[in-house]
Order: structure tokens, then C-alpha cells, then sequence
């Protein structure tokens, strides 16, 4: 689990920015909202929310509060109709997608989804879906919390 970073912002590109912590650079995907607040590269810079990464059935007790959003990050072999039939299977959960973002890297595609929120068993139940699409090779669903 990461739930901040300090370091140095030497990349930024959205949706993807990579920090620089003694060293080790983190490669971290963000929305829009995120990157307006960004210092330039070269600048430091602290995640003030956080990213909670935990299995769903212990969001809530983690952080003693209900994620605001949720996000799903898919990791496949390319395939032209993946983005939209992950995006029905979150319609079909009854969610909706507010953000996406994909990113190839050779032979794979990463998917990133900004869905909204919902409650834990409705997650791991769209989760698990994910998981049994052809061609995923990992998937990970986040809880996404932000305070000051």
C-alpha cells in the first residue's frame, strides 16, 4: 500500500507522472484534477490524498471512511475491443466510467478506468468479471480516498 509520497516530480505526461523518491521512481497514473495542481518538473512534490490499495472487503476499515471513487487498472495483450467491453461490464454493474486512459507498452495495453463509487461487494463483483476477460494478464482495483 502506498498512501503518500514525497520526492522529486521528474516526468509528467497525463495521465502518467513519475516522482522520484530517494532513488526509486514511482510511476503513478492521476486525473486531470491532479496534474492542474502539479509543480513543475524537477520540483518536489507530496501526494496530499491518498491511493489506498487493499483487497475491497478492507477499504472501509482501513481508512474509516467509504472510497469517494474507485479505480481499475487493466493490464492485457492488445486488443482493439477491450476498453469497450470493460466499460460495459462497469455499465452493467450499474456504475458509471468517469475518466479513462490507456497506454501501450509494447506487448501489452494498460487500461485505467475512474469509476464511481460503489460498495465493496459490487466492486470485487466487477473486479472478478475483469479477471475473466480473454487476454487480461492482471487487473487491480483501487479505492481511492482524498482528504487534507
Amino acid at each position: 500500500m502506498i498512501g503518500r509520497l514525497k520526492g522529486i516530480l521528474v516526468h509528467k505526461q497525463p495521465p502518467w507522472l513519475v516522482v522520484d523518491v530517494h532513488g526509486v521512481g514511482y510511476e503513478l497514473e492521476a486525473p486531470m484534477s491532479t496534474f492542474y495542481d502539479l509543480p513543475d518538473v524537477g520540483r518536489e512534490v507530496a501526494q496530499a490524498g491518498a491511493l489506498v490499495a487493499a483487497p475491497h472487503a478492507e477499504v472501509e476499515d482501513h481508512v474509516g471512511a467509504a472510497p469517494r471513487l474507485h479505480y481499475l487498472r487493466v493490464t492485457s495483450a492488445p486488443h482493439p475491443g477491450l476498453s469497450r467491453r470493460v466499460e460495459s461490464l462497469v455499465r452493467g454493474a450499474g456504475l458509471d466510467v468517469q475518466n479513462r486512459a490507456s497506454r501501450p507498452d509494447g506487448a501489452r495495453t494498460h487500461l485505467g478506468f475512474v469509476v464511481a463509487p460503489a460498495d465493496a461487494e459490487r466492486m470485487r463483483d466487477l473486479c472478478d468479471a475483469v479477471a475473466r476477460l480473454a487476454r487480461v494478464e492482471s487487473h487491480v482495483c483501487l479505492g481511492v480516498h482524498a482528504w487534507a
